[in-house]
């Protein structure tokens, strides 16, 4: 990563035009774009100018997970409504970056860096924390950071780097000044002459030739008498030489001055004559004129000499001018029909004068930027369009649009639904306004406002008659956000039961389903839940009409795991993962891949459900969704803590948040069993025991029946810890009673198994065996271990020392499959103590592995190659090589060709115990 940084006129541009000659000579691609006063208004346009042409040329460049960045280079449109985040985009157009340098070595060169547009400046940043491993060279030139504005702080950022090579090209010296003058003037100059040359011009290569140019006209020679005219040149240099230029020029090359440096990068002729309305020839030869003068560079595109001279003529436009020709130049590119996102930024330069067309132009670029994941542009040309006004039906699509724009930003998300209600109580119609609600109570519940969600999504209602659809679509909406959230939401739960009975012919009838499907599973009643569940998801219907960020769709999928029933639950999972990779919503992605942490962690993959944890919280937090973050930490937390990490165990659960203030939502019961059994690890059962109060007395003010989280197990491992073994009993009998409603094997076995556990004579034996029996006809394999642990121990405890060493080694087996160190260890100890000699513990082979390690494995064993993995998982291909590269060693083997034998498949378990 090269930076060259300097004031205008320093010689920035030379350097990269030197760098382009160089990189070719050595037989490098090289794609080259420039910022201009105009591109910060235009979404990826710098973006576009590297890449554009190349995507259109080959689109197999736009394959995998670049395809998410076709909407931003003109080369498709996104399906859904485009990525919530510009994170999807970027990594879009990383993967375009890495494709084309799989074809050969790459270097992306970007002048005038300062006036790059902040979606493609944080892809640069993106692209120049991934360069390890790639064969790209990305070089910029920019002028010194002034401001603290986002996008000089994402400049100043990327300058800043270790990795950074930042070259701050110097002033000339005396002697280069005396050499440029030679070269220019044609004979030796007098020295006095250089000196007052070199101090007026700084020293700055682009002043000093502006000045020679002032005095060639003024035919004033290098000598030292000629000093008192160098020193009245001044700093206004480059001003004093246009002015003087083009005032020996016909009219009409000001005029074409005045209109290129206003319509920016991309203007052909016909352009220029449309905007000053004056013919071809005569704008054709005010080109040449304009070119044989210094001021623009000749070539084609057309385009001034230096961007110092653009901004000088540029500046001297006077407001009302300066807002006639952007006009102007807007309706030549109207005319032409050129897409609205190039035409807003002459737009938002216009005065406003209550024009629909203004309005039309700006709300459709704001469109194109939120498909490509630019809310802050699309919040620009929306308050623009705001500003117009927007008049009769335009003004409810511009501030439902508007306030989606800021919601994406994050910034200040009771703006953004104030402008969505405003919306719609402009709509008239059956609908109220829903679909804009709708956007509303969505913002409101991820931010943790759930009283307020579905307050707004009775809003309809109050306004008059709602047809059937909406009334069904918006009564399950609010009853799943009641799920979440009884406490707020109970009547909206009730209120649903009277649509209960629907077919699930249309996508809100679906929606209806799935939320009494949810109703069912708060209440216990998992198996009519399931059944519910099963029928609402609808052969992937109501995916497809609610999208992957869809708390229907998330309800059912988590219902079906709570089930077993994860044959239909877990396809049903990846087909919404896959459609919010493709649509590119983080937000989306995000809450999915955190059901992939529940499904790991009940089926005790403990890797899995670290890995799914970890990449659940960077989609999130990308998201912009904090009510997501303790659930996903506290599964995080049992993960680490099975994995015998403390340190990291008790980080996460810090970090969850957890106290008696924390939201009181349904699917919070995981951190706070997963702070209980880290304090009952650190030898706190006393502390443990007021965390699981806590948890109950939510669970009761919630009305939760149901034993999603088994939270009773920890409750009878912390009352044996502190030899309370009747207050154990009760627990154990609390989740019987339960789990007689809930009637899955897992939570049967699981509730057998800790009665066993609870009870010390022989009939706890007996229970124990039950458990087990039943968790071996289900998929909860950690808890299975577990119970083979506790059989085996308390067969142990009685003497009966043979028979225990058979449990106790399905135990090992089990927990060192799973990944559950910490079990597996107890086991371990517990074969010694029963008489038997066991294997050592591995550090080394498949357990050794870490989380993410793991994973890369099992792709690569699975066929995937380096490539396809990083695109799979947002990473980069180096870190797949290094991951890989870490695995062999720690399996002992040399390649890929290996992992197929080391690593057994999850569903390959050994036999059982019978």
């Amino acid at each position: 990563m090269l930076h060259v940084e300097g004031q205008p006129g320093i010689g920035k541009t030379r350097l990269l035009g030197a760098a382009k000659d160089q990189a070719v000579a050595a037989g490098i691609r090289v794609l080259s774009a420039r910022g201009g006063a105009l591109e910060g208004d235009y979404s990826y346009g710098v973006a576009r100018q590297l890449f554009e042409a190349e995507v259109l040329r080959d689109a197999s460049l736009l394959h995998g997970p670049a395809a998410l960045a076709s909407a931003a280079l003109g080369a498709g449109e996104p399906s859904g409504d485009g990525p919530d985040s510009p994170f999807p985009v970027v990594h879009g157009l990383f993967w375009v970056a890495s494709n084309l340098a799989e074809r050969g070595p790459l270097a992306l060169v970007v002048d005038d860096a300062h006036w790059i547009d902040g979606p493609t400046l944080r892809f640069i940043d993106y692209l120049a924390a991934r360069l390890e491993g790639l064969a790209i060279a990305v070089v910029l030139a920019a002028r010194p950071p002034v401001t603290a504005s986002p996008v000089e702080s994402l400049l100043n950022g990327i300058r800043t780097r270790a990795d950074t090579v930042l070259v701050r090209p110097e002033p000339l010296g005396v002697t280069g000044a005396s050499t440029l003058i030679r070269a220019r003037m044609g004979c030796e100059p007098d020295a006095p002459f250089v000196n007052a040359c070199h101090t007026a011009s700084g020293g700055n290569p682009f002043m000093l030739g502006e000045m020679l140019a002032a005095l060639a006209r003024e035919e004033v020679p290098p000598v030292a008498d000629s000093v008192a005219r160098v020193e009245a040149l001044g700093p206004e240099t480059v001003e004093q030489s246009l002015r003087s230029r083009l005032a020996g020029l016909p009219p009409e090359a000001t005029e074409v001055a005045e209109a290129l440096s206003v319509f920016g990068s991309g203007a052909e002729v016909r352009h220029l004559e449309s905007v000053i309305e004056r013919g071809h020839a005569r704008v054709g030869d005010a080109v040449d004129i304009l070119t044989s003068a210094g001021i623009l560079a000749g070539g084609h595109p057309i385009q001034f000499a230096h961007p110092v001279v653009e901004q000088a003529i540029y500046s001297r436009l006077a407001a009302n001018a300066r807002s006639r020709l952007h006009r102007r130049c807007a309706d030549v590119l109207l005319e032409e029909q050129q897409p609205a996102i190039r035409i807003a930024p002459h737009l938002l330069a216009c005065r406003p004068a209550a024009d629909d067309t203004v309005v039309e132009t700006l709300l459709a670029a704001a469109s194109t930027a939120l498909a490509q994941g630019a809310a802050e542009q699309a919040q620009r040309y929306l308050e623009r369009a705001v500003a117009e006004p927007p008049l009769g039906a335009t003004k409810a699509p511009v501030l439902a649009l508007l306030g989606e724009a800021i919601a994406l930003t994050g910034r200040d998300l009771d703006e953004a639904c104030g402008h969505l209600e405003a919306a719609a109580e402009l709509v008239a119609g059956e609908d109220g306004g829903a679909e804009y609600l709708e956007v509303a109570a969505r913002v409101r519940l991820f931010q943790g406002d759930l009283e307020g969600a579905i307050q707004v999504l009775d809003r309809p209602f109050q306004r008059g008659a709602v047809d059937r659809e909406t009334t069904l679509r918006l009564r399950a909406h609010q009853a799943g956000i009641g799920v979440l959230a009884p406490s707020i939401g109970r009547a909206a739960v009730d209120r649903l039961e009277q649509y209960a009975g629907v077919p699930g012919g249309t996508p809100a009838e679906l929606a209806v389903l799935a939320e009494v499907a949810a109703a069912r599973w708060l209440d216990g009643r998992i198996g009519e839940a399931a059944a519910l569940a099963e029928q609402a998801l609808g052969g992937g219907r109501l995916l497809a009409a609610e999208g992957p960020v869809s708390v229907a769709f998330s309800h059912c999928v988590h219902i079906l795991f709570d089930a077993d029933r994860y044959d239909i639950g877990s396809p049903a999972l990846e087909s919404g993962i896959d459609l919010a990779r493709r649509q590119g919503s983080v937000l989306g992605l995000g809450s999915l891949i955190a059901l992939r942490s529940v499904s790991s962690w009940r089926r005790g993959e403990i890797d899995g459900a670290e890995t799914a944890a970890l990449d659940a919280l960077s989609m999130l937090e990308r998201g912009g969704q904090p009510v997501a973050g303790p659930a996903q930490r506290g599964y995080l937390t049992l993960a680490l803590l099975e994995r015998g990490d403390m340190t990291g165990a008790a980080r996460e659960s810090d970090r969850s948040g957890i106290s008696p203030r924390l939201l009181e939502l349904t699917y919070f019961g995981t951190p706070f069993d997963a702070r209980a059994r880290l304090q009952l690890a650190q030898g706190r059962p006393e502390a443990a025991l007021q965390t699981l109060m806590e948890l109950e007395s939510r669970d009761a003010r919630l009305g939760i029946r149901h034993l999603s989280t088994p939270w009773r197990r920890t409750a009878v491992e912390v009352c044996l810890a502190l030899g309370d073994r009747a207050r154990a009993q009760a627990f154990a009998a609390d989740q019987i009673t339960l789990a007689a409603r809930w009637d899955t094997p897992s939570a049967q076995g699981l509730a057998l198994a800790t009665a066993g556990l609870a009870d010390e004579t022989d009939e706890g034996l007996d229970l124990l065996e039950a458990g087990i029996a039943a968790l071996a006809a289900s998929p909860a394999r950690l808890d299975l271990a577990r119970a083979f642990v506790d059989f085996g121990a308390a067969l142990r405890r009685r003497g009966r020392r043979s028979v225990a060493r058979e449990p106790l080694r399905q135990a090992l087996d089990l927990a060192t499959r799973c990944g559950a160190t910490v079990l597996a260890t107890r086991a371990q100890a517990e074969l010694a103590a029963a008489g038997a000699r066991p294997r050592r513990h591995q550090i080394s082979g498949p357990d050794a592995l870490t989380a993410s390690e793991r994973r890369v494995a099992r792709m690569a064993a699975d066929g995937l190659s380096n490539r396809e993995i990083a695109q799979a998982l947002y990473i980069t291909v180096r870190t797949v090589e290094n991951h890989l590269s870490r695995a062999y060693a720690k399996l002992g083997i040399t390649s890929r060709r290996g992992l197929v034998s080391v690593l057994a498949p999850k569903d390959e378990w050994p036999p059982l115990m019978t």
